[in-house]
């Protein structure tokens, strides 16, 4: 649009719009003018000639209103792509990377083109090169913009960073599709905003970094006009935080990913994990693993972020049995390359030692092995102070309990400082016959084999000795032996039963003729006969012909024996003879004669005890045979 002012005419004035075709009309009679190409002198030149083949000496000049919008394209790297109407006379260069957002972050604003169709029908284009006058603080090109000018900016490769230009009037200031994968706590899609930290805000939309995060090999994928990725920069994160410095930026654009590889299970003194995780890059959600082998409650379990994560994995599932080794805590990670790392954590040390405990952060999917101990470690490992830490589950477990004890079976023995004492003791207390120098402990491994101790019980007692401690775990199997003849010379029975390993009571059958009835007495396990000479009507026993009738497991039959109680009560120990459980003792000489006799004449020999027992309670059954009016003194 144009104003013609036209002096001293003025009634002449007007005002025209250039049309499509680069005409304007006249007034009357002059008609169309063509001004295609003319600049505005050139063009007011023009009309006053015309009005001079009617006018005498008219003086024009031409002023312009308003210039035509110009259609252009901006493509590329923008915030914006897309077809643009830019006013006539702000049709500049950098107006119009503006007006379509601004150049993103991954622009290339060094290799900038500027596309236009010549009058010949050929495409033109022409370099800019506008990231120089950024740096040098020259102007930017001025360059007028016409109908059709095309703008594109390429995508900066990733290895040539312009931190300037995200900071200039260029930049674009709309938020940036990008990918944020692997060890991050939600792995995904975001969208970036505008900024100067973008790696580190990257991490920050994603929840931060896992424990398993190896942040020196943070890598950067960025997306190729094919679609296609570019091979990764690896950029360090660790260094800056290690250092206190500023965090490495790469400016992140449309389609990049950011992958934060996992960390492998190895011993590595130049890498702080606790400094990654105390951090503002560190997620500092929960994380799940499996927590296997010899716990209490094996399985999976939700771990809080923590200094000793190992150690609060072994907590969550119910703390370590009896049988767990501490000093060989296995973690297994699966790396993203498919391989498994494995590394081996002593928890054993820091308990005896009281040094720290090791402070391996564990990942998402990490499987934490407690192994199982094998007996004869020979005092390399304390069981006992392991049973007294945080880590020990304070729990029954469940052991067999077999051989000479009074109740040989399954059995749940509770925690203690003594495990294979009390697990006698909770299977009854071992027999008279039992061996106690030669106890067996059997525990099954993982790998099917069986590992075996042998435990020697009757020492300690002997010698005051601290006992062995063995603790046992789930599946264990005690055995405590039989006492094999000849090899119990210097083995104290009477020792064994007042210790508390032994029965904790045995029944001695009394078949009285003076007190003319049988009866069962309980009394405690080491009682000898002096403990039931109260008991005996003295002055009517036959006090220096009581019988005492064993069974004897290795003939198999029922031995006797006499004892004198008037010398035992004048003081002869000989006389005190320890009783042992199923004893049976006879008082009275003719109802130990009728019992010798029928011993005597007994033609099968006793299977076994129980077979021993029946005929002494048959007996006890018929006391109207053996007390009544025709039993006297006379009999026989």
């Amino acid at each position: 649009m144009i104003f013609v002012e036209v002096q001293p005419y003025t009634n002449f004035n007007f005002n025209s719009p250039i049309n499509p075709e680069g005409s304007i009309v006249l007034p009357p009679p002059l008609g169309p003018l063509v001004l295609r190409g003319l600049t505005i002198e050139q063009a007011q030149n023009l009309i006053q000639s015309q009005l001079n083949q009617y006018l005498v000496n008219p003086f024009v000049r031409l002023s312009l209103l308003q210039q035509r919008p110009v259609n252009i394209t901006v493509t590329g790297e923008v915030g914006v792509p897309g077809f643009y109407i830019l006013p006539g006379a702000e049709a500049k260069l950098a107006a119009a990377i503006r007006s379509a957002g601004g150049a993103s972050p991954t622009a290339d604003l060094r290799n900038v083109r500027l596309r236009w169709r010549a009058a010949d029908g050929q495409l033109r284009e022409q370099p800019l090169d506008l990231l120089t006058p950024l740096e040098t603080g020259e102007a930017l090109p001025d360059i007028t913009l016409e109908d059709g000018d095309t703008i594109f900016i390429p995508k900066r490769p990733l290895e040539q960073e312009s931190p300037l230009a995200l900071r200039s009037s260029l930049a674009s200031s709309q938020s940036v599709p990008i990918s944020v994968l692997g060890e991050v706590a939600r792995p995904g899609f975001y969208e970036l905003p505008a900024g100067s930290r973008p790696l580190a805000t990257a991490l920050l939309a994603a929840s931060g970094a896992t424990p398993a995060a190896d942040l020196r090999r943070v890598q950067v994928c960025r997306q190729l006009a094919d679609g296609n990725l570019s091979p990764p920069v690896v950029v360090d994160l660790y260094a800056a935080l290690q250092a206190g410095g500023d965090v490495p930026e790469i400016a992140l654009g449309r389609g990049d990913v950011v992958f934060i590889p996992k960390l492998e299970l190895r011993r590595d003194d130049t890498y702080d994990d606790t400094l990654v995780g105390n951090s503002n890059l560190a997620a500092p959600q929960p994380v799940a693993v499996s927590v296997l082998g010899e716990v209490l409650q094996p399985g999976f379990y939700t771990v809080p972020p923590s200094l000793r994560s190992v150690a609060d994995a072994l907590v969550a599932a119910g703390r370590t049995t009896p049988a767990a080794d501490l000093r060989r805590v296995t973690i297994k990670r699966l790396g993203a390359d498919g391989k498994v790392s494995t590394l081996e954590v002593d928890l054993f040390t820091p308990l005896q030692t009281g040094g720290e405990v090791p402070d391996i952060r564990l990942a998402n999917g990490d499987v934490v092995l407690v192994p199982r101990l094998e007996l004869n470690q020979n005092g390399e490992y304390d069981s006992r102070l392991v049973s007294r830490s945080s880590l020990a589950a304070q729990q029954p477990v469940q052991v067999t309990v077999l051989g000479e004890v009074a109740q040989p079976g399954f059995h749940d023995l509770p925690p203690s400082q003594r495990p294979v004492p009390a697990a006698l003791l909770i299977a009854g207390g071992s027999t008279a016959d039992a061996d106690l120098r030669e106890v067996r402990i059997r525990r099954l491994l993982p790998d099917g084999k069986v590992s075996e101790e042998v435990v020697d019980l009757f020492t300690p007692l002997q010698t005051g000795a601290e006992l062995p401690d063995v603790y046992l775990a789930a599946g264990d199997v005690v055995f405590v032996p039989k006492l094999q003849p000849g090899t119990d010379d210097d083995y104290d029975r009477q020792l064994i039963a007042r210790s508390g390993l032994g029965k904790q009571q045995i029944l001695v059958r009394i078949l009285s003729y003076p007190g003319q009835g049988a009866s069962v007495l309980p009394l405690p396990n080491g009682s000898s006969f002096g403990d039931i000479v109260s008991s005996i009507p003295i002055g009517q026993a036959d006090m220096r012909d009581i019988t005492l009738v064993r069974f004897d497991p290795v003939q198999g039959r029922a031995i006797t024996r006499t004892i004198d109680a008037k010398e035992l009560l004048k003081g002869d120990i000989s006389q005190n003879i320890p009783l042992q459980d199923n004893d049976v003792i006879v008082i009275g000489r003719n109802l130990g004669s009728k019992i010798t006799y029928a011993l005597g004449t007994y033609t099968q020999p006793f299977r076994d005890v129980l077979g021993f027992l029946l005929f002494f309670d048959q007996i006890r059954n018929t006391t109207q045979i053996l007390f009544g009016s025709g039993s006297d003194s006379n009999s026989n």
